[in-house]
């Protein structure tokens, strides 16, 4: 019985890795969407400059609707949010997802491509 225990942890843990593997498999996948890059504010984007850079992305399709059924709950009075449109928000807005009532969703996230730090990637 001794020489079976370290065999039962083992497995144990091999069984665990397995399990937890295929649970980040089923996150992951394609995702479909645009991107701008750009110098100045995301309201009125201009050229990028070599000390100013930017990203914004946009996410559509399934992946868009996984990340705004992770994030809810919906955000009212938002800018942006009217009755055909729901709008969920993170960290202040960095990370932006919508959902109209015809099924459609997108998410939004920037990042300032200088120092690598999350911000908004759409206007409102």
């Amino acid at each position: 019985m001794r020489l079976f225990k370290p065999f039962i942890r083992l497995a144990s843990l091999a069984l665990f890795g397995v399990v937890s593997m295929s649970s980040l498999a089923q996150m992951e996948g394609i995702f479909t969407g645009n991107y701008i890059i750009y110098s100045g504010g995301i309201g009125d984007p201009q050229k990028p400059i070599s000390n100013e850079k930017k990203i914004a992305i946009e996410i559509d399709g399934k992946a868009a609707k996984e990340i705004f059924n992770a994030i809810g709950p919906d955000v009212p009075d938002v800018c942006g949010a009217t009755a055909d449109l729901r709008i969920r928000k993170k960290n202040d807005g960095a990370l932006s997802c919508s959902r109209s009532l015809k099924g459609e969703y997108r998410c939004h996230i920037g990042f300032d491509l200088q120092s690598g730090k999350s911000i908004g990637g759409v206007v409102c």
